[in-house]
């Protein structure tokens, strides 16, 4: 058996390797600093799109380069040295500015080879920070960019019809910017192009060619902003299909059964059907061969799947999709909206993140954000259940059916207020606990019946994020009520509760990464599980052994439950080698999660990635039981 298994991952990683082939060609992209207020969140943002398709190198890289070149003036063919000196084969710079009641990304590309400008795109956007479905838009328009860097410079524009050719001594507009809107594109700090001139001195360039032409941040410009969202042509089209697989295996560090292996494909487009309407798929295959859950075999899944409507400030959105809310590391008090599947293992935990048919509607303004989500049936997470958590004696029947009904919908709401460096948004909820508890279907002295139920809550919640220099402050909270144990007591049910997480972010030099939490969960009316009974003895047992789970499972086996996570973050110069150790700790018993990962690209398309779970503390502690699931694991990715 183990034998077999060996040899089925051998033959996924196989196949992964020989798909691998063409990776050698994948480009390198220089991504310079993006310039305007929160731009350090932005260049963080491009340059997670960026990475789906080529590997990108910093802005600390490129300035180093220029300074050992002797550089001063970034001409054209100062771009073409430098980019020769890094094997680049293009350069992203990029501004991000306030349209009055939106904000701009304009992005120029030049080619390495040469320095030219060989195309722009311009994406109007309606919150400070870019959501999912933002990033999505903006990959439609700039990878194909990329892709087309072999074409002759200057015949590519941001997605759609060429621009003309670059011009080579005024610096102004050429006529071709994306979308209808603005087409002077400026630069990063330190020279990229104000539109097209050949020669812009990197002390004096925005002073010459200001952000946009008049009346630009008018307020009241809402057409230029609505075209924005538009392909060049304004036709509509099935884009790009994208998507990546990865192989996964994973066993118990003392060398027991294999607790995973399994191979994984997504697949994921982005049609557009004209200027304001879309669409968005992910498709998943997954195939277990081992999974401790004991779900092997194929599965076939939609992650996402739905439509878009956006006009003048308003999104709708309906159909299959996931809507995380929260900004802090791993624990999110008011992400109410999704559920986990942690029956499944992946290397970057946002793979176990399931969503729900829902309908979304979306009104917003650069500084104001209004979210209104309506969802018929929630998603369940799926949970594996320590061998700890449960008393002797018991099985698990089946879960409880909670049927779609008007009575059972989700509604959620959220509203966001962002300001220079700053953002706070107050969130609401009322429709069910995604994460299962367990409750008393039968008992009898000698066998004890439970099943998988969920609880109705109403909650509120705030989220909040600050930079200032270097650091970046985020904080998160909610206070949760169940319904039917809005006293909490019944301490065989989660009681109310009130959660929060206070982190703090900064960099440690050019290649490390610090983030720091402290996270706390007070439950003002809290019953000691130990003190449930019922008529008799039986009964009393069986109640004592529910509260003693669902309090393990749910966390209030205490009244307060503080604690604590600490990530270290590196990665290489060139991007190439990433590596991160994530430990959590309950102050309260002591319990405990350490979690190295480390991750190389040997070609670009590629990710090897080795880690391991360690789990410890005491067994009737949260993470201590978890100690069973603890394990080394390695997953091999391919991007395509």
């Amino acid at each position: 058996m183990r034998a077999r298994l060996l040899l089925r991952a051998a033959a996924i990683l196989i196949v992964l390797g020989a798909l691998a082939a063409p990776a050698l060609a994948r480009k390198r992209v220089v991504l310079l600093a993006i310039e305007g207020k929160g731009g350090d969140d932005l260049t963080a943002a491009v340059e997670q799109v960026l990475a789906r398709e080529v590997t990108v190198l910093s802005d600390g890289l490129f300035r180093r380069r220029q300074q050992r070149l002797r550089l001063i003036q970034l001409t054209d063919q100062a771009y073409a040295r430098i980019s020769a000196d890094l094997l680049a084969d293009a350069v992203v710079t990029g501004t991000w500015r306030s349209t009055g009641r939106r904000w701009r990304l304009t992005l120029v590309v030049r080619h390495g080879r040469t320095g030219a400008v060989v195309g722009r795109v311009t994406e109007v956007f309606r919150g400070r920070e870019l959501e999912r479905e933002d990033k999505e838009a903006l990959a439609a328009r700039l990878l194909p960019l990329l892709r087309d860097l072999d074409a002759p410079p200057g015949a590519a524009d941001g997605g759609g019809d060429g621009d003309a050719p670059v011009d080579g001594a005024g610096g102004g507009d050429d006529g071709g910017d994306d979308g209808g809107a603005d087409a002077t594109a400026e630069d990063g700090p330190g020279g990229a192009d104000d539109g097209g001139a050949a020669s812009d001195d990197v002390a004096t360039e925005d002073a010459a060619t200001g952000d946009a032409t008049p009346g630009d941040d008018a307020p009241g410009d809402d057409a230029a902003a609505d075209d924005a969202w538009a392909d060049d042509d304004g036709a509509g089209g099935i884009g790009p299909i994208s998507g990546r697989t990865f192989a996964y295996v994973r066993a118990p560090v003392d060398g027991g059964d294999f607790q995973q292996v399994s191979a994984s494909v997504l697949l994921s487009a982005r049609p557009r059907f004209n200027d304001a309407a879309s669409a968005a798929f992910e498709l998943a295959f997954e195939d277990a061969a081992v999974a401790l859950s004991g779900a092997e075999g194929l599965r076939v899944y939609a992650r996402e799947a739905y439509v878009s409507l956006r006009r003048r400030g308003w999104l709708v959105r309906a159909g299959h999709q996931i809507q995380p809310w929260g900004a802090s590391d791993v624990v999110n008090p008011t992400d109410f909206l999704t559920a986990r599947d942690y029956r499944f293992f992946a290397a970057d935990p946002e793979h176990t993140r399931r969503g729900a048919l829902a309908l979304l509607l979306s009104p917003a303004t650069p500084r104001l954000e209004v979210k209104l989500v309506v969802t018929p049936r929630f998603p369940a997470s799926r949970v594996l259940i320590p061998t700890s958590a449960l008393p002797a004696g018991v099985s698990l029947g089946e879960p409880e059916h909670i049927p779609a009904a008007v009575d059972n919908t989700e509604v959620a709401a959220k509203v966001k207020v962002a300001g220079g460096g700053w953002d706070v948004a107050v969130v609401g909820f009322r429709g069910w606990n995604h994460t299962p508890e367990l409750e008393l279907v039968s008992a009898t002295d000698t066998e004890l019946v439970l099943r998988h139920t969920h609880r109705r809550i109403v909650a509120a919640g705030l989220d909040a994020s600050a930079s200032v220099g270097k650091l970046v402050f985020r904080l998160e909270a909610s206070y949760v009520v169940p319904t039917d144990n809005a006293d909490g007591a019944d301490a065989t049910r989660l009681p109310p509760v009130a959660a929060a997480v206070l982190g703090v972010e900064r960099p440690l030099g050019q290649r490390l990464r610090a983030q720091a939490q402290l996270l706390a969960r007070a439950y003002p009316q809290w019953t000691d599980p130990a003190t449930v009974r019922g008529p008799d003895d039986a009964t009393t047992a069986a109640r004592r052994g529910l509260a003693a789970s669902n309090a393990l499972l749910l966390d209030y086996q205490d009244a307060q439950r503080p604690a604590a996570t600490l990530r270290l973050a590196y990665q290489s110069e060139e991007g190439r080698l990433e590596a991160e150790i994530f430990g959590a700790m309950n102050l309260v018993g002591r319990d405990f999660l350490v979690r190295p990962l480390i991750g190389w690209r040997p070609v670009e398309p590629v990710t090897l990635q080795v880690g391991v779970d360690v789990y410890g503390g005491p067994r009737d502690r949260p993470l201590g039981a978890l100690e069973d699931f603890g394990g080394a694991f390695g997953q091999v990715t391919y991007v395509f």
